[in-house]
């Protein structure tokens, strides 16, 4: 069984201060196999230590600083508003394991935020970009058979109904390409084309022994 060696203290100042000098026995075609792969985990574990350790510093001029405290100032956006705090954070000195604890993150969200926002010093790199999203279910096909529908009664389409409802707006658009439009979406088009929605009022059918009553009734 072969022993491994860990790096002597020289070999750790040198990793701290990012130096990762060349063996011989790794750059040796005769050296063991065994030799080789081991020190080239160590040099890794360097070069790793050595990229953490600068990712969590953070120096700002006087200009940079400023337009984040602006964005921070300003942005709507809660996860901008975490993201931009962090660095400013940062920037003070605070350790990034007590910045991720305050705002209830990961560390690894804090040195992707510091590596999108030093590849250019920009802080719009800490807003997330516009996304598409789901297509609208609102088409102009379904625009247009709103149109026929509000045009025509309920009965029309074989509804027990004489006036549409919104409940009946819907499932009748349903049947265009099976898609169910909210009831908040066709509520704001009816508003937009001028309708205005009331609710139905009972009114009691007329007495027809109101007059009779009336004239039997004793003088005040």
């Amino acid at each position: 069984m072969h022993a491994f060696a860990l790096p002597n203290a020289g070999a750790a100042a040198a990793a701290w201060a990012c130096v990762s000098p060349k063996n011989p026995a790794t750059s040796s075609p005769n050296a063991p196999k065994w030799v080789r792969k081991s020190l080239l985990t160590v040099d890794s574990f360097v070069v790793a230590s050595c990229r953490r350790r600068t990712m969590t510093e953070l120096v700002l001029n006087r200009k940079q600083r400023f337009r984040l405290r602006q964005q921070l100032k300003h942005t709507h956006d809660a996860a901008v508003y975490r993201r931009t705090l962090a660095l400013l954070e940062l920037e003070q000195g605070k350790p990034v394991a007590q910045i991720a604890r305050f705002l209830g993150v990961t560390r690894q969200s804090i040195y992707n935020w510091l590596e999108a926002y030093t590849a250019a010093f920009d802080p719009r790199a800490l807003v997330d970009e516009a996304r598409s999203g789901r297509p609208s279910t609102w088409t102009p096909d379904v625009d247009q058979l709103l149109h026929t529908l509000l045009q025509q009664s309920p009965a029309d389409w074989n509804y027990p109904a004489m006036n549409w409802t919104i409940p009946l707006l819907r499932q009748q658009l349903a049947t265009w390409d099976g898609r169910w439009v909210s009831e908040d979406t066709i509520r704001r088009r009816l508003h937009e084309l001028g309708y205005v929605w009331k609710r139905t009022r009972y009114v009691l059918p007329p007495d027809p022994d109101k007059e009779k009553k009336t004239a039997d009734s004793p003088a005040a």
